[in-house]
């Protein structure tokens, strides 16, 4: 992905102590996550069949997953800093996944562990 700023082994490999959040937040840096973005890129599908399942409307991408998607606003408010999701723009998400705060890094893996719960539970019941 997009994240990876040098060849050093990230510090999150060490802050994060719980595999199952480290995992996720590895997956979800390289690109090996389950959203509709990096299906599109596997199957080489068409933009519009890309949408968030949630809203309809926006590309589900990471950006949108973390900062934008209002399935997500429970943990998001629990998780990010309100800095990051008030007018989010993709500097904050490249600052998030660079961060060097181990209590950001950490909050950031729950998120995606939560969101990606949420996803799968929604996608279960709608599907």
């Amino acid at each position: 992905m997009f994240y990876k700023n040098s060849y050093d082994i990230e510090q999150y490999v060490y802050d994060i102590d719980t595999i199952k959040f480290r995992r996720i937040l590895a997956r979800f840096r390289s690109g090996a996550h389950c959203l509709s973005i990096a299906q599109q890129q596997h199957y080489q599908l068409d933009e519009h069949e890309c949408l968030c399942p949630y809203c309809e409307i926006y590309n589900e991408n990471e950006f949108h997953f973390i900062f934008i998607c209002p399935l997500y606003n429970c943990i998001r408010e629990k998780y990010l800093q309100q800095a990051m999701y008030t007018n989010p723009c993709i500097e904050k998400l490249y600052s998030l996944f660079c961060s060097k705060s181990t209590t950001v890094i950490r909050n950031l893996a729950c998120y995606l562990y939560q969101a990606f719960k949420i996803r799968k539970y929604f996608l279960k019941i709608y599907s």
